[in-house]
């Protein structure tokens, strides 16, 4: 009976206020994101401002001059690219010989010989930094042009990715305690090295936006908790969650991730060892 009680109040009183409150606290945030954002603290990547330069296409060329091999690379090379849109294209002969040409990337696919590239490792110099998003997305649209591949984006990127690390890098962070700027830090790379997991251990998943967003999602919880989010202080754990926006919260993964945290918030809280009868009936 008092399990029955303590269910109903933790399901019907605190987490739906805790969503109210979220809600009324979120009016703040139209002011709140004006800040300036000079005081950035994290590195930014000028040089990933223009990502496309630093990709080449590798063509191995037997002796007849006939394409047999191809292999997309990201790697910076000595001399720059000024044209937009403008990639690196290099033919290597059957004596190993290196010929160096600027092409378009509309013109790369009659080039590109092959399924669907595998997503390109990002540079170690990315993680931790604004940048990754952008340049993960810049990756996936390169792909699809030069393998005339008609996927969508992954909304990921763009929508929750980039749009979060630079509200909380350039923003919020300065209105975050020492320990909370550590605990941001730490879960950006927690995030971002994610990210890039997932996508080694499936390289086609970018293909399906849903599922990969549901995968990342899913390991939100779990890097939150593991970069101390629950040793916070009140103060930054409210900083932290009122700048989160409402769509994002009341989406499926929002909601589903918000149970993972409520389960995870009870067991560091409160004497509870295992959760799980507390969210029983709503499986």
């Amino acid at each position: 009976m008092k399990q029955q009680i303590l269910r109903y109040f933790l399901f019907y009183t605190f987490l739906p206020g805790l969503f109210v409150f979220i809600y009324l606290s979120a009016s703040a945030q139209d002011v709140f994101l004006q800040e300036s954002k000079d005081s950035a603290c994290l590195k930014e990547q000028p040089l990933f401002d223009e990502n496309l330069k630093y990709y080449r296409l590798v063509n191995q060329l037997n002796e007849k001059g006939e394409i047999v091999s191809c292999q997309l690379c990201y790697k910076p090379l000595p001399e720059s690219i000024n044209e937009p849109d403008c990639m690196w294209h290099v033919l290597v002969d059957h004596t190993g010989k290196e010929t160096f040409i600027i092409r378009c990337i509309d013109e790369m696919a009659d080039f590109y010989t092959g399924n669907f590239p595998v997503p390109t490792p990002a540079p170690d110099s990315l993680f931790g930094t604004t940048a990754y998003y952008k340049w993960r997305e810049t990756d996936f649209r390169v792909r699809c042009a030069i393998s005339k591949n008609k996927s969508v984006v992954p909304d990921y990127y763009s929508n929750y990715g980039d749009k979060y690390v630079e509200r909380f890098s350039l923003v919020i962070r300065n209105h975050l305690s020492p320990e909370g700027q550590h605990w941001l830090d730490e879960t950006l790379i927690l995030l971002q090295l994610g990210t890039e997991i997932e996508l080694l251990s499936d390289p086609l998943v970018e293909l399906s936006p849903e599922e990969l967003r549901s995968r990342l999602f899913a390991q939100h919880p779990v890097f939150y908790e593991a970069a101390g989010f629950f040793d916070l202080s009140l103060r930054d754990q409210f900083n932290i969650v009122i700048r989160l926006d409402i769509k994002d919260l009341l989406s499926k993964e929002g909601r589903i991730q918000a149970k993972e945290l409520a389960k995870k918030f009870i067991q560091h809280k409160l004497p509870f060892k295992n959760t799980d009868w507390l969210f029983a009936h709503q499986r």
